[in-house]
């Protein structure tokens, strides 16, 4: 073999030996960035940063676009074809923000029970629409407060990625199944991660991004999963809680 050949093959080896410690830098760097979001985030300093968020600007997820209109019209349509005949006696909204969702959904409920903690954005809520006596808004903690039950259906979306602590979605888990009646419906959806979080061992355990928070809420004994609706940039699922034996 000659030099050149020697020196080829060398560079090759090195470059396929790059090629497999670059996903494992990547991975070992978002990890990083995981733990250090964790360690910083607490209840005050969330609250603190939606305040903010809803104090700069007015709908500051652009919920009024074709793209979120036509989510929320899937995610209704989910609940609809799996619940009593599309009619609730009694529903929950967690993380209700403006009101987008609500509205949508306060049509097929006879009481409809809306919470946020930013005051900011449930100011605007209630001045969204001139609301039945039948929907209420109130402010309330998901992680510290605990939950009025018992409920036909509770939606929780966009709302479960931002706990950052496994230990506190356990804890909201629990939280959500004893709301829940017997037979009652639970809708959760979330934005996916990227390809890197979804894709590690540590994405699971840490429950980070759409498909993993699916993965743990389907693990608790009181529900069944009913239907799930994955796109490249979100995870909706759909559990029933059940019927006790």
């Amino acid at each position: 073999m000659s030099i050149t050949s020697r020196n080829t093959s060398s560079a090759r080896i090195q470059l396929r030996a790059l090629g497999r410690a670059i996903p494992a830098l990547r991975s070992g760097w978002y990890l990083v960035l995981e733990l250090k979001s964790m360690v910083g985030t607490t209840p005050e300093r969330q609250r603190e940063h939606f305040e903010k968020l809803f104090a700069g600007r007015t709908d500051p997820w652009q919920y009024r676009l074709d793209a979120q209109q036509h989510r929320f019209q899937r995610e209704l349509r989910m609940i609809l074809a799996a619940g009593n005949g599309g009619r609730f006696c009694s529903a929950l909204e967690i993380g209700c923000a403006e009101g987008a969702f609500t509205g949508l959904l306060a049509e097929h409920c006879d009481y409809l029970l809306a919470v946020d903690f930013s005051a900011t954005a449930l100011t605007r809520a209630r001045l969204r629409a001139v609301w039945p006596k039948t929907v209420q808004f109130h402010e309330l903690d998901i992680v510290r407060d605990p939950l009025p039950h018992p409920f036909d259906l509770i939606v929780v979306t966009d709302v479960l990625d931002d706990l950052a602590l496994p230990w506190r979605l356990q804890a909201l888990r629990r939280k959500l199944v004893a709301a829940l009646g017997p037979g009652g419906l639970l809708m959760v959806g979330n934005p996916r991660a990227n390809s890197v979080i979804e894709n590690s061992w540590w994405g699971r355990r840490l429950v980070r991004g759409g498909m993993w928070i699916s993965h743990f809420i389907s693990r608790d004994p009181g529900l069944e999963l009913l239907t799930q609706t994955t796109t490249a940039t979100r995870v909706d699922s759909l559990f029933r809680r059940r019927l006790p034996n």
